[in-house]
């Protein structure tokens, strides 16, 4: 390493220092010059995110330095993009890891110590003018997210050094500005004692990711304001003390509250920096009603105005009483989720769109907490939260999780900071800015030290330096979980990924003197999140447990160009990095587009599970819960309908006012003796008008229950009219009016017998045979619990199924044409299944499939009849759940009806192609020709379908979407047994037992076959 080198890394990897003249971290708030600049918005903050050059080296040299004066010119440079990652702008790989360090295996250093490999740096250039200076303002340079280390010249001096990552970094460059031309230069490095503390799950990128902004601001205004309330709930009165940190303490100050009218309900004038505001008649912030008032400072310099300083507030009252985290007095639930800053384009710099559709997004979706996982955010994220209402755990940017994870499992005593006290002054330093900048949030309920990064006494430290500034602060660390001295540093029981049948265990064992949440539950990674009900299950049983975060939300995929150069989302190891984790970034319950979010299965089944309303429903009255703690009902409308068969026949909307935690009961009176088949009842309830970022009608909540069902078997005897029946050597063909059947018979090697044809007014329906099938794509959940070696033996049944000569019978039996087909999966044990088919006078056809015994493999993925159909075929309707995606764990909230799609619109791009588009509950399937249609009917029980553009083998075998084939035609599965998709965790936790189909049983299951020529 070279000597100009060193005078850098003794910096970057000393631990002691991780901050050089850096600006006090202050609370967010916007400040004005004067009244006309108040009134019309225009803050003193101007962006800087323009104009920047940068040079890009692959370690440091000294010719960089010359840039940083003026006199240099910049010209030749190239653009380089702020905010924006560099990883993304072509300089390094982006590499994608969860738990290991990117230079694992590559660094010869002690871990915790320096970084030996090549330490990347982007030298940032910037000119600016400054067209006055003014001697009573400083200016202050701020740069809102970095990674992982910078330092800052102005015209060539040195101003200061930070490692401030996802806070801000603010320096007063009054002293180094001149008027006119300056030089802004700003040498970011990838690697520094921070990164060692920087292995959160997501992808590791470095250089300036957030805005850059330069304040002008009086000398004679305020630094920081604190608001801190004592809320009596009850009575709705506070008394709230406004705390000013100011440079100069002889300026008069007008401090003024005033409600979301604009009414000021309290005011005060004096040179003072405390306040003490005495308010009644508060309404008190919650998420469900979350009321803002706003608070205005106004510095005067002899009668003079010098600024307006400006944030909103909320009263609220946040306490943990007789082991129950209680808000305004009331137990809370968190219906919450882990949030990571995600653009598929722009990586963690995301826009104020991306934002306002997240927090909108979820509140539409019921969830009402966030987990900032696992950083301070953007801080228009947290304005969003306190304007709309959720609940907030803050979580500081510290995880060290590689330090102590191993290839076989974990090492504790590798582990840091642990009980190292050089880690202490870093690691309080990231928990406390991270304080002072949020403090004043009310939708900030709770403040993480971190996550997985061991335990020991620095934790305890960081939590003595938060209690001694704010002794109310609740305190949130999930590492310690199980270990009795440990669990001391969290004010909160937190685990995540426990079994829900471990918490039940848990709480009642000494653990009920504390909340418990899951500060991560529910992994939602690829197609999961089944049998969410277990943990929802625990909220009646357990008062102490209160909810939890479900990991995560949105995928984090990276929209690239591949060798091709055709687009595509890319994951761990698409970019040629090493090491990296493949696609275990794609956990989010929206893809990572958000184009689909709205038609994701996965937040509709969140969204059921976390909904404010509860419905029984019966024949002549439905039950009404409202699950909300602060408001009644009053802002919804409910809407009953009456299916019959599928078909909507009466519609009842009611409003009902029910108060918070309350229930009440509305009659119905609805002849269902006059309509035929099935009676179903579903239920709805709509936001009356938009609100909180939730439009006109937008459901909320929902229900459906079948009051009557329609269960009849289909007498096969009925005709008296049988079909004509040919047999030729190879095949025989069974004839109606419309409709021909074909089947190939037994015996020729290269040809597998079965029905392959189905031939209606002409128009064909079936490419090749239609067979059994024991086997779907895995998805991620499979490959995590090793169910996959399990489906790849059901892989070899489906792919290598034989039917041999004596297998196959076939006959008339009165009026039917009955064949069946014995195949044969296991060629050792002859296990396998029957399929028969049933052909009476009008060309229906009723097929029965019946699985063996199977003592190769313990569970199976599915049983069904797979068909291969044209690809014109496209179109199709179904009654049955929809339209989102459903499986027998993850099917409650999704509604049946009767629906209308494609092949094309049911394939689910999870980040990794794997089983989706599975609907549960079918009462029929009606696939479109042009000619003629199909129809696939229950017969006495539903079942349920896929129909999809690629067959299970071929999304068994991509990686990407766009490694899947234009194979020329349309995949159906109609399947009468599936198996649950889980998602408890997605490394080994296994689908629950009632979802799991064991082969050590034999499967049964018919459906009827309705060809019809159209008219």
């Amino acid at each position: 390493m070279n000597d100009n080198m060193n005078k850098y890394s003794e910096i970057l990897f000393d631990k002691n220092i991780f901050e050089i003249n850096l600006v006090p971290q202050r609370s967010t708030f916007h400040v004005y010059e004067n009244e006309d600049a108040y009134q019309v918005g225009v803050a003193q903050s101007v962006l800087m995110n323009d104009g920047w050059k940068g040079i890009y080296a692959e370690h440091f040299e000294a010719k960089l330095e010359q840039y940083f004066k003026r006199e240099v010119s910049l010209e030749k440079l190239k653009d380089v993009q702020v905010p924006l990652s560099l990883e993304l702008q072509g300089y390094e790989k982006p590499q994608y890891v969860n738990n290991q360090y990117v230079f694992d295996g590559y660094s010869e250093g002690i871990y915790g110590e320096s970084i030996t490999t090549n330490n990347p740096c982007m030298l940032y250039l910037k000119d600016y003018e400054l067209p006055i200076k003014k001697k009573d303002k400083k200016y202050i340079l701020n740069f809102k997210g970095s990674e992982s280390a910078m330092f800052l010249y102005v015209n060539g001096v040195f101003v200061g050094y930070s490692e401030n990552l996802f806070l801000d970094s603010e320096f007063d460059i009054a002293e180094q500005l001149v008027e006119g031309m300056n030089r802004i230069a700003l040498l970011c490095f990838k690697y520094s004692s921070s990164t060692w503390l920087l292995d959160q799950d997501f992808y590791r990128f470095s250089g300036l990711f957030r805005d850059v902004t330069l304040s002008e601001v009086s000398v004679n205004g305020v630094c920081d304001i604190e608001v801190k309330s004592q809320v009596d709930s009850s009575a709705k009165k506070s008394e709230t003390t406004i705390a000013l940190t100011c440079d100069k303490n002889d300026v008069v100050r007008e401090v003024t509250i005033s409600d979301a009218e604009g009414k000021v309900v309290w005011t005060a004038k004096d040179t003072k920096t405390c306040f003490v505001a005495k308010l009644s008649d508060l309404y008190l912030w919650n998420a469900e009603t979350p009321y803002l008032y706003t608070l205005t400072v106004r510095s005067y310099q002899d009668d003079a105005l010098c600024e307006i300083a400006e944030l909103e507030i909320g009263f609220r009252d946040v306490c943990i009483q007789d082991g129950v985290l209680l808000l305004n007095g009331k137990r809370i639930i968190l219906n919450g989720i882990n949030r990571h800053e995600w653009n598929m384009k722009r990586g963690r710099s995301v826009t104020q769109e991306d934002t306002a559709f997240d927090v909108r997004f979820l509140k539409e979706h019921n969830v009402n907490a966030i987990r900032t996982s696992h950083y301070p955010n953007n801080t228009t994220f947290y304005d969003a939260c306190d304007a709309l209402g959720f609940y907030v755990m803050d979580e500081a940017c510290l995880e060290s999780h590689g330090s102590f994870a191993w290839a076989n499992g974990y090492n504790y005593a590798t582990s840091f900071p642990a009980d190292d006290e050089t880690w202490t002054a870093i690691c309080t330093s990231k928990l406390m800015r991270m304080y002072e900048r949020d403090k004043n949030h009310p939708s900030i309920i709770m403040w993480s030290l971190g996550n997985e990064s061991g335990f020991g006494d620095v934790f305890f430290s960081m939590r003595d330096t938060l209690k001694k500034r704010d002794s109310k602060a609740i305190i949130h660390y999930e590492h310690g979980y199980g270990k009795e001295k440990y669990m001391k540093v969290s004010d909160v029981y937190s685990s995540m990924y426990m079994f829900a049948d471990h918490v039940k265990e848990f709480i009642p064992q000494n653990h009920s003197d504390k909340p418990y949440i899951l500060c991560e539950y529910m992994h939602a990674m690829g197609n999961s999140l089944g049998d969410m009900k277990r943990y929802r299950a625990l909220l009646e049983k357990h008062r102490t447990f209160q909810g939890g975060f479900i990991w995560d939300y949105i995928d984090q995929g990276i929209l690239a160009k591949d060798h091709s150069g055709k687009k595509k989302l890319c994951y761990g190891g698409d970019f040629g990095e090493r090491p990296h984790d493949m696609d275990f970034c794609g956990n989010g319950v929206i893809l990572a587009d958000r184009k689909e979010a709205h038609h994701s299965a996965k937040a509709n089944t969140m969204k059921y599970y976390y909904q404010p309303i509860r419905f029984e429903l019966s024949e002549s009255k439905v039950v009404l819960q409202n699950q909300y703690m602060f408001r009644d009902t009053s802002h919804l409308k409910f809407v009953l309908e009456v299916l019959s068969d599928g078909t909507v026949v009466e519609t009842e909307e009611f409003e009902m006012c029910i108060e918070a935690g309350k229930e009440a009961e509305h009659p119905l009176h609805i002849e269902i003796e006059k309509y035929k088949g099935e009676i179903l009842y579903i239920i709805r309830a709509l936001q009356k008008t938009e609100q909180l970022g939730i439009g006109k009608d937008m459901v909320l909540a929902c229900e459906e229950q079948v009051i009557r069902e329609n269960a009849a078997i289909r007498d096969d005897a009925v005709l008296t009219v049988a079909p004509k029946v040919i047999e030729g050597h190879f095949n025989i063909g069974v004839h109606t009016k419309d409709v021909s059947y074909l089947f190939r018979k037994a015996g020729v090697s290269y040809m597998l017998a079965g029905l392959y044809s189905i031939n209606v007014a002409g128009e064909e329906f079936l490419v090749r045979e239609a067979l059994p099938t024991v086997f779907r794509p895995n998805t991620s959940n499979d490959i995590g619990n090793l169910f996959c070696f399990q489906s790849s033996l059901a892989l070899s049944y489906s792919k290598n199924v034989r039917c041999v000569n004596e297998e196959m019978k076939y006959g008339m039996e009165d009026y039917l044409f009955v064949i069946s087909y014995r195949y044969t999966f296991d060629h050792s044990s002859l296990e396998g299944a029957v399929v028969e088919y049933r052909i009476n006078g009008k060309g229906e056809m009723k097929v029965t499939a019946t699985l063996d015994k199977l003592s190769q493999i313990e569970s199976l993925p599915l049983f069904g009849i797979h068909f291969e159909l044209p690809k014109t075929k496209d179109n199709f309707s179904y009654f049955g759940k929809g339209p989102f995606e459903t499986y027998p764990d993850r099917k409650e909230g999704t509604l049946s009806g009767i629906y209308h799609s494609t092949c094309k619109d049911e394939y689910v791009n999870y980040l990794y192609p794997q089983e989706c588009g599975n609907h549960e509950e079918t009462r029929y399937l009606v696939i479109d020709g042009e000619k003629a249609k199909l129809r696939f009917e229950g017969n006495g029980r539903n079942f349920s379908f896929k129909y999809l553009e690629n067959s299970d083998f071929e999304i068994e075998n991509a990686t990407h979407l766009e490694e899947l084939p234009n194979s020329g035609k349309n995949h159906l599965t109609i399947c009468g047994f599936t198996r649950g998709v889980g998602g408890d965790d997605s490394w080994g936790a296994q689908v629950h037992e009632p979802y799991v189909l064991k082969s050590d049983k034999q499967y049964r299951f018919s459906f009827i076959v309705q060809p019809t020529a159209k008219e």
